[in-house]
């Protein structure tokens, strides 16, 4: 597993706010033109690698077995994770 070194931000709750950027939201950090930028992350399935491991996953939610990638419940007697439903 790769390790990424970090660096603690502080940043004023107010812009947090003010930028959509809620406790417990996933976020997405990308450097533009030398700024850093960081935005509520959108769970867009195209844009998103899903490897399978929900528990590492910041987009499922444990307390529903929910994940927006699939946009389904999860049933870990799938192989493929997400429910049929059909």
């Amino acid at each position: 597993m790769q390790t990424i070194d970090m660096i603690p931000i502080l940043v004023p709750a107010e812009l947090l706010q003010a930028a959509g950027i809620e406790p417990g939201c996933v976020v997405q950090w990308e450097v533009i033109d030398g700024k850093l930028v960081m935005q509520v992350a959108d769970p867009n399935p195209e844009d998103f690698d899903c490897d399978g491991e929900c528990d590492d996953c910041p987009f499922y939610d444990e307390d529903s077995d929910y994940c927006p990638i699939f946009d389904d419940f999860i049933d870990f007697n799938n192989s493929e994770g997400a429910n049929d439903n059909e």
